[in-house]
């Protein structure tokens, strides 16, 4: 199923992206198990690192490639390429998210309910890892010293 997809996908491509889909045929072909293994991983990974807000920056990054690479081979470019054909594929778009996502979390800062933001706390180099630019340490103190004592009545 894995490499009749992408052997379908290469069939409706234009002439000149022919050795595109050959490469990818052929490094897949002999270890098809381990590619589909690998594919599952890679999306599993990325979908916990997402719920738990883990490495955000490289997490974006990689979910944005690792999208463009599925649109390039499984979905052919969002190909075939026909006359009425509206439907570029879904992966593009994903990767279009992942990248929105980046930008928001550049204008927005540590994200306050993300593993990172409590990474960050704790190790000052998780910054890099987690964020486009380096948080301001305002927004990395303590919710405890920061909260307000109420009086309790007597």
């Amino acid at each position: 199923m894995f490499m009749g997809t992408i052997m379908g996908e290469a069939d409706g491509q234009p002439r000149w992206l022919h050795p595109w889909f050959t490469f990818w045929i052929h490094i897949q072909h002999p270890r098809v198990n381990f590619f589909v293994d690998l594919v599952a991983v890679v999306e599993t990974l990325i979908a916990i690192a997402l719920i738990l807000g883990f490495a955000r920056k490289v997490t974006y990054i990689s979910a944005a490639l690792f999208s463009l690479v599925v649109w390039a081979t499984a979905e052919g470019f969002g190909g075939p390429y026909t006359m009425g054909a509206s439907d570029i594929g879904t992966a593009i778009i994903y990767a279009v998210v992942f990248l929105n996502l980046l930008a928001i979390s550049y204008y927005a800062g540590p994200a306050r309910y993300s593993v990172d933001y409590y990474l960050e706390r704790r190790f000052s180099w998780w910054w890099k890892v987690a964020e486009l630019r380096r948080p301001e340490t305002s927004q990395l103190v303590d919710d405890r010293a920061s909260e307000k004592k109420v009086p309790q009545p007597a």
